[in-house]
């Protein structure tokens, strides 16, 4: 391709030319392809979003996942949010979703968006506190020794006493159950003192 001068012949610039240009247009194809590839992305991800925010968690968390491989802004925090918000809303299980709490960060929210969020996280710590409340409760209930139904006879050789002038205890209702004209009133005052409203009904009605 080079006469005897080591000049490129005419041949020789047009395979160039041809390379070149070659070369710009698989740039320009690749460049193009990522574009197309963000602009749909996007496209997906934001229309999913706006269906999680909406309550639309099952349609929403299929859309996330058709992107979930490219890791896309907050996808993957989406997705578990999706899951535990259907779980919870659907199902009444919130102890999927507390457990993935720290999983739930985002980083790209508008202020709207993160209202729903946590107020969502709000919502979902609060029934599961009270939910582990009310299961130690019941465990506690049922690892209670069942009390006696007779009384054991008195040995028939104890010897007789006489009584003492030891005057009865008076403090037999220290909370005041007898103050209260309905175990509500009463539970809700002394909601710190017994394990739940059953347990503050029967000592009402016990001391009533």
């Amino acid at each position: 391709m080079r006469d005897s001068n080591g000049k490129l012949n005419n041949s020789g610039k047009l395979a160039v030319l041809v390379i070149s240009v070659l070369f710009a247009v698989a740039v320009i194809g690749v460049g193009a392809t990522m574009i197309y590839q963000k602009s749909g992305f996007r496209g997906t991800y934001n229309k999913a979003v706006q269906l999680a925010i909406d309550g639309e968690y099952s349609e929403a968390e299929e859309l996330f996942q058709s992107i979930e491989e490219h890791h896309y802004k907050d996808t993957d925090a989406f997705i578990v949010f999706c899951r535990s918000a259907d779980m919870y809303y659907g199902k009444g299980n919130y102890e999927y979703g507390h457990s993935r709490l720290d999983e739930m960060n985002f980083e790209n929210l508008t202020d709207e968006q993160n209202a729903v969020i946590e107020d969502f996280k709000a919502a979902l710590t609060k029934d599961y506190k009270a939910g582990q409340k009310k299961k130690k409760s019941e465990e506690t209930a049922t690892t209670k020794p069942a009390p006696e139904t007779t009384k054991p006879e008195p040995a028939t050789t104890k010897t007789y006493q006489e009584p003492t002038t030891k005057k009865p205890s008076t403090n037999k209702d220290p909370y005041g159950a007898n103050e209260f004209a309905h175990p509500d009133d009463f539970y809700y005052d002394h909601v710190d003192d017994f394990w739940d409203y059953e347990e503050a009904e029967d000592y009402f009605y016990e001391n009533h």
